[in-house]
């Protein structure tokens, strides 16, 4: 049977679902804060203290310096008797109250228990979560599972796969962390490069820039050294190669630790879609990864500028203006 118009409307808007209208926070003629429909018709009486926007459908909200969360009716799903909460991310939020640390669920349910003296919050990227309680650090799963147990004083987030620890370093009275030493687990917590050095950087491009006594050393996710190196300071690893300084010029390695393009520049940006901003004389160019320049030293010094390719412009300063290049060096539309 042929379908009318309307019967046909229906059918797409079943199909399809309606297009919810985004709500916003406002304040009203009271100093407290509601919300709104795109079109300005309020949907949420103004009586917090504070609101925030939503995610995944609730929304933090303040009342008496305690925090909790409301659907997008008003109804207060999560109950407000945080000090502190969060937005959600994959059905989970983080809250706090009395200093201790923990996640709630959509149903108000804490999945993490409220004891932890800090957390870091999940994300799709990272399956596992940085916390701290009673000054050990370790990490937990979205169940709450202790995965790798707080035995270590001090720890950073997993990078490719691999989590920077400490053993035996300490707080100062200005809450700087130094001492102990550092070395390398894997999301099991199985110690993959030995705690032996007194700083490391975090892994990236599968290599990281580690310190042991007064050498500099780039090491493999085994663990293996591969190169000492001897440059007076060293950035990540971007696009196959690092920055490096050597008597205040600036060059670059690869992640073998080779020498690919020399100490030569007074300042270098990094390398991005092939190429890499750098200075010399006071005036910027770009160079590919061989040394070879590919965009003459035309441009202007600018602090505002990156020097660097997105997709595929460079943003640079060019008689006091700063304008966009494509990566033959001519000028095009931001």
């Amino acid at each position: 049977m042929r379908k009318t118009p309307t019967v046909l409307v229906m059918t797409i808007f079943l199909a399809f679902g309606f297009k919810v209208k985004a709500q916003t926070s406002f304040k009203g003629d009271n100093r407290k804060y509601g919300y709104k429909d795109a079109s300005g018709k309020v949907i949420i009486e103004p009586k917090y203290d504070r609101a925030w926007a939503f995610q995944e459908g609730l929304a933090v909200v303040e009342l008496n310096k305690k925090r909790g969360h409301i659907d997008e009716s008003g109804k207060e799903v999560i109950p407000l008797k945080y000090k502190y909460a969060w937005g959600f991310k994959q059905g989970m939020a983080k809250v706090s109250v009395g200093g201790k640390y923990g996640y709630v669920d959509k149903s108000g349910k804490e999945v993490i228990p409220l004891k932890y003296d800090y957390i870091e919050f999940f994300d799709e990227e990272k399956p596992l979560a940085l916390m701290k309680i009673n000054e050990k650090h370790g990490f937990i799963d979205k169940t709450g599972k202790e995965v790798v147990p707080p035995n270590y004083d001090n720890a950073q987030d997993f990078y490719e796969g691999l989590a920077a620890v400490n053993i035996g370093g300490t707080l100062d009275e200005e809450e700087n962390f130094s001492g102990g030493k550092w070395g390398f687990i894997n999301e099991a917590g199985k110690v993959v490069v030995p705690i032996i050095y007194h700083r490391v950087g975090d892994f990236n491009e599968g290599v990281a820039i580690v310190f042991k006594d007064t050498k500099k050393l780039l090491i493999d996710q085994t663990g293996k050294e591969l190169v000492t190196l001897r440059y007076d300071h060293i950035r990540g690893f971007l696009g196959g190669v690092a920055a490096v300084q050597m008597d205040g010029k600036w060059g670059f390695i690869d992640s073998k630790g080779k020498e690919v393009i020399a100490p030569t520049y007074e300042d270098v940006s990094y390398c991005s879609e092939g190429l890499i901003g750098v200075q010399l004389n006071e005036k910027w160019g770009f160079i590919d990864k061989t040394g070879k320049v590919v965009i003459p030293f035309t441009y202007d010094i600018c602090l505002e500028c990156s020097n660097a390719f997105a997709n595929g412009k460079a943003d640079v300063s060019l008689g006091g203006m700063i304008i966009y290049i494509d990566k033959q060096g001519k000028k095009v539309q931001d």
